[in-house]
């Protein structure tokens, strides 16, 4: 263990960490005790590498070795508290909750007196309460730090400052602002008594009530308490560092919140020039350059908030010129933010650096946006209206690619566990070494050879990282695809898939982080020309969408009452008003294709109405859907509108329907779909091909099927997968299928090589999914098209299988006419709308089905290959004739 502690000591984190897995791996036999030492050791040194897995991993044997003991001990505590501290760095605070509750009761039943006991359980309650603040549960935060101070006043313990200044934080959350004050004061004072003017934990006191006064708009008190932690900071970590520059940073907001934006421009500067080594331009016309941050996420942050008060600033200019002069700066300091956001994100990120981007992300591409607009609006022209759509799409992607590159889906595309966890084990490492040399530089004598030492380190492991990574893409061409499948593509080349009489409509919507601000923007794509129409989205818009919603999901749950028809009709009416109505001039022809953004996935756009009914209506019968003029049909981001694919001869149907009747305790018990096996009978009225019913209906038959070009029919049922659509999965028959049970998994699907020109999914909300704002509602629908089908027959709700298997009939037969998959959907609607009563003609009932990529039809058009051939005769019989006359023409010169 001497290695241990040498290596240890010096920061060789790595190195330790081989010293105890040695240990472990000698043949000589350790006392459980000294085991149970070294499990815990090595919890500590996984938890400060980011390795938070192994940790976890090495604290479980540590626990089930100190389990074995009659009496509860304080080793046993601590081990459950570790275990707690890692779920909230992980962001799982529910079974967090559970392992701190435990570790306290442990401690607070350990008879024997141990050294350090009162401490350890005021330390638990204090992360406790931070955790609870973190949750927004700050009613219990309060009652747990007053725990933890309760304990340290009465046992003279160290750390009081520390819990009064997260008492004041909880204070500030449930709206106490005397007490939170209050609090302020007393750590400040505290701190300063016990460790002088000068204590390196007053800066994030100083911070918190300076941002605290400056929310109170008591701006010169506020700007007293952030120069005092800039101030320690100078002294205590020199001009370039990450706390310096956060000082400079928070000064500069105080300056933003009173509207002068050119002093918060200042303070911005100062806050670039101490996070970018190198950089000591003052002029705030100039950028660092994003390569040699000693922090990328401040820097991002920085950077954001520089090119806010440049916003604010061009807003404060008098004459057209000056605006748009410092419009451009802020444009091109924010297109910075954006370029660090991208380097960040491919290079696997850290787990703080990616649990800021989830945070943070699309609020930096919706400032972005609203440069540019801003931008576009004094000086209209195509280059930054173009500027504007990149933006736009780059922003909606930015999901879908992070949901690509996790675990699952590269694990599904092939790549090998070892180079996925050799790159997660160095993108950590490498995080818990910068903290290390954070927490180092803090100290008031820093060890110089410990922040040499990891330095170095960080350097040859992100080399090593970069290695890996480049080997990834040639090597495993799978997941290389995919990446590239949905990389942004600029406007021209989406125009060049379109035809003439094609229209796209790509919908971004800003956050409701600010809602007075919030914003839509509609691309009009054609294959000529690219429009844009934007306005300002008021909480209507979000409100209207979830009438029309919950209306359907009412109905879908057996609800005979609910949303009436004048609440239905009249947010179809607001919706196309809305959504269509400002764009309809600049449409090319009837093919309409839908790119949504947050919640306007889940707008039925055929569904919404021209016009409001006629006064005293209350029949669906006759209304003017949109489906009466257009053919709809979507797609979930402009990068996959693919070249049109053509018609085939001989196409044949690989249809799949599990009798769930036959295995009711398996999965939930899924209802059994009474319709399906007539759907599928109506399927093959009009294609040739293969049925999968019952028993055969298995996921290892339907993998096999994915290799043939044929069209791919599912009706089956769909389990959610929770808060998160990756695990999401189709239920196929698994009493004989040894794969996974017959569950297809959402994140497998994106995998498969499929070569359908059209998945059929008859199943229940087959386009459900998370609904991002980013990407729109992220589904298994959406793991087809990137899994190679040219397109997807989808249902955005529950529906009613008899009425399911109607339209799907019609579907089919008028796709082996050869017509086009959005016109066949459309047409097999308006059958439906035609051949049923009044009261079956709601929305609910005919518009779920939805045409998700490439419209293209299946089977070549029998009719066009019959004018084809009767064009060709005529052609050769004119050809015959000319050739003829000629020849008459020639032998009368001969005579």
């Amino acid at each position: 263990m001497r290695d241990f502690i040498k290596n240890y000591s010096a920061g060789n984190l790595a190195e330790a960490e081989n010293n105890l897995l040695q240990v472990l791996d000698s043949e000589e036999k350790l006392p459980e005790a000294f085991k149970v030492a070294v499990y815990n050791n090595l919890g500590v040194i996984y938890t400060l590498s980011g390795k938070y897995d192994n940790a976890l991993i090495f604290l479980n044997k540590a626990e089930l070795l100190e389990s074995l003991n009659k009496s509860y001990s304080k080793s046993l505590g601590d081990i459950f508290i570790n275990k707690a501290n890692i779920l909230v760095r992980k962001k799982l605070y529910s079974p967090a909750f559970e392992y701190f509750e435990k570790g306290i009761d442990i401690y607070n039943s350990t008879g024997e007196k141990v050294k350090g006991l009162e401490n350890s359980i005021a330390v638990a309650y204090l992360n406790l309460g931070i955790a609870y603040i973190d949750v927004g549960e700050t009613d219990e935060a309060l009652n747990i730090l007053k725990k933890s101070i309760e304990i340290r006043l009465k046992m003279r313990l160290p750390g009081v400052a520390l819990v009064y200044q997260n008492l004041a934080r909880a204070y500030v959350k449930v709206g106490d602002k005397q007490k939170a004050e209050n609090f302020f004061i007393k750590s400040i004072e505290t701190f300063i008594m016990e460790y002088g003017e000068d204590y390196y934990r007053l800066t994030g006191v100083y911070n918190d009530y300076g941002v605290f006064l400056k929310d109170e708009k008591r701006f010169d008190a506020s700007l007293e308490m952030l120069q005092n932690s800039l101030r320690i900071c100078f002294n205590k970590y020199g001009k370039n560092h990450t706390l310096t520059s956060l000082a400079f940073k928070l000064i500069g907001d105080n300056y933003l919140a009173r509207q002068l934006p050119d002093s918060a421009l200042v303070y911005y500067q100062k806050s670039l020039m101490a996070i970018v080594p190198g950089f000591n331009s003052t002029d705030i016309n100039d950028n660092p350059s994003i390569d040699s941050s000693l922090f990328d996420i401040r820097l991002l942050d920085n950077l954001k908030s520089k090119a806010r008060a440049l916003g604010m600033l061009a807003r404060q200019k008098t004459d057209r010129s000056s605006r748009v002069s410092v419009l451009e700066g802020g444009v091109e300091t924010i297109s910075l933010a954006l370029e660090l956001i991208e380097r960040i994100r491919k290079g696997y990120p850290d787990e703080e650096s990616r649990l800021y981007l989830a945070e943070n992300e699309k609020e930096t591409y919706d400032f972005a946006m609203g440069l540019l607009c801003d931008l576009y609006t004094l000086s209209p022209g195509e280059k930054i209206k173009r500027r504007m759509y990149e933006t736009a799409v780059r922003a909606k992607s930015a999901v879908l690619r992070d949901e690509l590159s996790g675990y699952e889906m590269q694990k599904a595309a092939g790549v090998p566990d070892t180079l996925i966890e050799k790159v997660s084990s160095l993108t950590g490492m490498a995080a818990a070494y910068n903290n290390l040399i954070l927490e180092e530089t803090r100290k008031s004598k820093p060890d110089s050879g410990k922040i040499r030492f990891w330095k170095d380190e960080i350097f040859t492991m992100n080399r090593e990282k970069e290695k890996i990574i480049a080997a990834i893409e040639p090597g495993f061409p799978r997941f290389s695809e995919l990446m590239r499948k949905t990389e942004p593509l600029p406007a021209e080349t989406i125009q060049k898939r379109l035809r003439k009489d094609e229209t796209v409509l790509d919908y971004y919507l800003s956050s409701d982080r600010d809602a007075a601000e919030r914003k839509i923007y509609i691309f009009v794509l054609s294959c000529k020309e690219l429009g844009l129409y934007y306005a300002p989205a008021d909480s209507l818009l979000e409100k209207n969408i979830k009438t029309i919603s919950n209306a359907f999901a009412g109905l879908a749950d057996g609800q005979a009452a609910g949303t009436g028809f004048g609440e239905i009709t009249g947010s179809l009416s607001y919706l196309h008003n809305v959504l269509f109505l400002p764009v309809r001039d600049k449409l090319k022809g009837r093919k309409v294709k839908i790119i949504p953004d947050g919640e306007i996935a889940l707008v039925p756009f055929e569904a919404l109405i021209s016009a409001p009914p006629a006064s005293g209506q209350h029949s669906f019968e006759g209304l003017s859907w949109l489906i009466n003029e257009y053919l709809f049909s979507y797609d979930y981001s402009s990068s996959l509108i693919m070249p049109k694919s053509r018609g085939r001869t001989g196409i044949k149907v690989y249809a799949f329907a599990p009798d769930y009747s036959a295995f009711p305790d398996m999965y939930g018990r899924p209802g059994t779909l009474v319709k399906a096996e007539e759907e599928i009978k109506s399927v093959f009225r009009w294609f040739d091909g293969v049925e999968h019913q019952g028993a055969e209906a298995t996921k290892t038959s339907f993998i096999r099927a994915c290799g043939e070009p044929g069209i791919l029919h599912l009706a089956m049922h769909l389990a959610p997968g929770g808060s998160d659509s990756r695990y999401s999965y189709l239920i196929f028959d698994g009493r004989q299928d040894s794969i996974d049970g017959g569950k297809l998994y959402n994140y497998e699907i994106s995998t498969l090589r499929i070569k359908s020109p059209v998945v059929v999914l008859s199943a229940c909300n087959s386009g459900g999914g998370t609904l991002s704002r980013s990407e729109g509602l992220m589904s298994i629908a959406r793991s087809f098209i990137l899994a190679g089908a040219s397109s997807v027959i989808k249902t955005s709700w529950e529906i009613n299988d008899e009425t399911s298997a109607e339209i799907m009939s019609s579907f089919y037969k008028y796709l082996s006419e050869g017509k086009a998959k959005d016109e066949a959907l459309r047409l097999a609607k308006l059958d439906y709308l035609g051949g049923h009563p009044p009261a079956y003609t709601n929305p609910y009932y005919w518009a779920a089905y939805e045409v998700l990529g490439d419209n293209s039809p299946v089977v070549r058009n029998k009719n066009n290959r019959l004018i084809i051939a009767v064009i060709s005769l005529i052609s050769m019989a004119i050809l015959i004739i000319i050739y003829s006359s000629r020849r008459k023409i020639f032998s009368a010169f001969s005579r």
